[in-house]
């Protein structure tokens, strides 16, 4: 889940930066962009937290010599459910960027061929000039 969260943070990061620079365009969606980064902070979290708390009670429900497996299954079927929920975030969040990366890409080819109306045009600031001071 560690190298998840690093991994997709890093990979979303740098397409939220490289793809308007390379279309020319601004992502068509401020809100799908917010969906996305709520939504996958969430089900990484819920995740988390979920897959810890049942490894927790799973731990010790197997520590109960007594306790039959089948019962175990059925007591872990709320970490189950969490588990969903999260990957069900995940899902939503990933969808939501996928959305809104088509609907860039088609606006971009279809301003190649000459289809497309006006676009709002992605601006970037330039980072200020360096200089070092003289003493």
């Amino acid at each position: 889940m560690a190298f998840y969260g690093c991994f997709s943070t890093a990979v979303f990061g740098a397409a939220y930066f490289l793809l308007p620079r390379l279309t020319g365009q601004a992502w068509r969606s401020g809100l799908l962009v917010y969906i996305h980064w709520t939504c996958t902070a969430a089900g990484l979290l819920v995740l988390v937290a979920g897959l810890a708390g049942a490894g927790w009670v799973q731990g010790q429900l197997l520590n109960t010599a007594a306790l039959p497996f089948a019962d175990l299954v059925r007591q872990m079927m709320p970490w189950f459910m969490t588990r969903s929920i999260a990957l069900m975030l995940l899902l939503t969040g990933h969808v939501a960027f996928a959305v809104n990366f088509g609907w860039m890409c088609l606006g971009t080819a279809a301003g190649l061929v000459g289809l497309a109306g006006p676009d709002e045009q992605a601006t970037f600031t330039p980072p200020p000039a360096m200089e070092v001071p003289h003493s």
